[in-house]
């Protein structure tokens, strides 16, 4: 079975937030060749519970969550864990995984120092 990835944001009020997030999900769609949805926490759609059974409903068994959070926050220690709890209570058959946030990735403070090099 094939897995999907899904990228969450945690969404805005401010609508061109939520479209230039959109936008990046879709650029990355075209660089992948596996099935990349958005979701987001909250003042979106679709949230993360409508994106992870829609996958589900398609047929993935096996989906990843990365979360385009910086560090763990609220959502990561108890929201997010809080629905994947709940839905694999439902779907025992579902797998789901968990990035660990941007912040913790050696990758982002590597590209934040290129980019600070580049602009300093």
């Amino acid at each position: 079975m094939e897995k999907a990835v899904v990228l969450l944001a945690h969404g805005s009020r401010v609508a061109q937030a939520v479209e230039k997030f959109r936008e990046v999900v879709g650029k990355l769609r075209e660089r992948f060749p596996f099935r990349l949805e958005e979701a987001f926490m909250v003042r979106a759609n679709p949230n993360l519970k409508e994106a992870l059974l829609r996958l589900y409903q398609e047929g993935y068994q096996e989906i990843a969550i990365f979360p385009v959070f910086l560090f763990e926050g609220l959502h990561l220690v108890h929201d997010i864990p809080e629905e994947i709890d709940q839905l694999k209570a439902q779907y025992p058959n579902l797998k789901i995984t968990v990035f660990k946030p941007l912040g913790e990735n050696e990758q982002f403070i590597e590209f934040l120092t290129a980019v600070l090099e580049d602009e300093l």
